[in-house]
């Protein structure tokens, strides 16, 4: 995600619902939001506020995607550990989880090799093949081969530690980081526009 909005103009990236995906612990989170801060690409910080809750609200009715929720949760006051994804996950979630930290997309993908490595290819395979070569990644959209091959949905049948989402998004929406601490990639979640350009 990182390498295609770095090919656009003025893109942001927005890291919200921070440890709510499992994935990543908030200080692992925390650490790469200051080391793009480091360089000059840390732009703020806004928290959800009760309109944005409740549009939130009604979107996630019948969503799946738990990490999601949790924010939302996190805004009510819930804090604690959250098995996510049968089970095979923990989220840490606190008032932090309400927060969208807003950094300068360049910066960002300045200091990620894995948005460096993939800027270039010019299909989604293309890109997943680069990740697999270069860091030895099963990626999300491997797990969603593999779970239809063995016709699952189930988190516990396809288990692996690093889960590397690859897509496309739209410049000035918030995203979840999620990879191991020595990477920087993003899994698209809902956020609201931050500019009205």
């Amino acid at each position: 995600m990182l390498s295609a909005l770095s090919k656009i103009d003025n893109s942001i990236l927005g890291i919200f619902g921070i440890a709510c995906d499992g994935e990543l612990r908030r200080e692992e989170v925390e650490e790469r939001i200051s080391e793009v801060a480091k360089i000059g690409g840390y732009m703020g910080a806004i928290g959800i506020f009760k309109e944005a809750l409740e549009i939130m609200e009604k979107l996630s009715e019948g969503m799946y995607s738990e990490a999601s929720k949790l924010p939302i949760e996190a805004y009510k006051g819930y804090r604690g550990i959250v098995r996510i994804r049968e089970g095979t996950r923990e989220a840490n979630v606190t008032i932090e989880a309400t927060i969208t930290y807003y950094l300068d997309l360049i910066k960002a993908y300045e200091i990620s090799p894995l948005a460096k490595s993939v800027v270039n290819a010019k299909s989604l395979d293309e890109a997943n093949e680069i990740l697999h070569k270069n860091f030895n990644l099963f990626t999300e959209l491997d797990f969603e081969r593999e779970a239809y091959k063995r016709k699952t949905t189930s988190y516990k049948d396809i288990e692996h530690n690093v889960l590397i989402c690859l897509c496309l998004s739209i410049p000035f929406m918030g995203f979840i980081v999620e990879a191991d601490p020595d990477t920087y990639t993003g899994e698209l979640i809902f956020q609201f526009p931050l500019l009205d350009s």
